[in-house]
């Protein structure tokens, strides 16, 4: 995850949060179902090595055009560089375009997991808006796909395979850096990008800014909660309403000090009844969008 150190105190901004909302995500299993990740992400070093290894590819296909060229001349040369350069700038460029929607759709994501079943055109409105860009996505994966053909096609028209034994290998290869830039390279920029906005963010925290909201949210659950009061450090506390006469109705008040995690909502579900699970999931959920996010769709 993301280092947001001295989670009590400091709050990254909400640009920052946004930015994490692109990062990739598990879900998280409740009772019989699961709800899709939020503040929290997934596989970053999975994510990071692929990228690497394109990045390698990348670098790899650069050298056989340069072997190819500089037997047809300098001049060759000199074109068959600035292009092969180029088109490794345009991959990582449409990766990154292509990630451009992921934040909003992770947030639709758990918008309609608030929802439910219980607005039907407030849930259609955001389906919709989840499959806007949708054509764009294929045009990019398209080019990205179609530079890795105009490289392959490079490298055996300027001639620097001789053996017919070697096209595997390179196939094998462009199309691994096809892969990542479709599947890997967004999400590592953008966690990459997330890093850095939350380690800038802190050092305005040093300076006085970006200091920790105090939040509360009520919520009622259809049987008793154990272990209560919960608390996760100076972060969490789930306790019972003091303003509660009412002893046929459950209702507590969720107090949060910073940034609830996904983390946070498995550890407070830990030890419930099954409807209870579920319920508290629903409202830390709640509690994230309403309270803490910014509105993305």
């Amino acid at each position: 995850m993301p280092l947001i150190p001295n989670r009590a105190n400091f709050e990254p901004t909400q640009n920052s949060l946004s930015k994490w909302l692109g990062t990739r995500k598990s879900k998280i299993q409740i009772s019989n179902s699961s709800i899709h990740g939020l503040y929290s992400d997934f596989n970053f070093s999975e994510d990071a090595r692929w990228f690497w290894i394109g990045i390698i590819g990348e670098l790899a296909g650069i050298l056989l055009i340069f072997i190819g060229a500089a037997k047809k001349g300098s001049f060759f040369v000199g074109v068959a560089m600035v292009l092969a350069i180029a088109f490794v700038f345009c991959d990582i460029f449409f990766a990154n375009r292509l990630h451009r929607n992921v934040a909003k759709r992770c947030w639709i994501d758990s918008m309609l997991d608030i929802i439910g079943t219980s607005n039907p055109i407030r849930t259609q409105e955001l389906t919709l808006k989840k499959e806007e860009g949708k054509n764009l996505d294929l045009l990019l994966k398209a080019a990205i796909i179609l530079i890795g053909v105009i490289k392959i096609v490079g490298v055996v028209a300027l001639g620097t395979i001789k053996s017919a034994g070697f096209y595997v290998p390179v196939l094998i290869m462009y199309g691994l850096v096809c892969y990542v830039h479709l599947l890997h390279t967004g999400y590592y920029l953008i966690y990459s990008r997330t890093e850095k906005l939350f380690k800038q963010d802190y050092v305005n925290f040093a300076q006085g800014q970006n200091t920790a909201r105090s939040l509360s949210h009520p919520f009622e659950t259809q049987s008793e909660l154990v272990n209560i009061p919960i608390r996760i450090g100076d972060i969490v506390e789930i306790d019972k309403d003091p303003n509660n006469s009412d002893k046929n109705h459950f209702k507590y008040i969720l107090k949060t000090k910073g940034i609830l995690i996904d983390e946070d909502i498995a550890l407070l579900m830990a030890g419930q009844q099954p409807q209870n699970r579920d319920r508290l999931a629903y409202e830390c959920r709640y509690h994230q969008i309403t309270n803490m996010s910014v509105a993305l769709a």
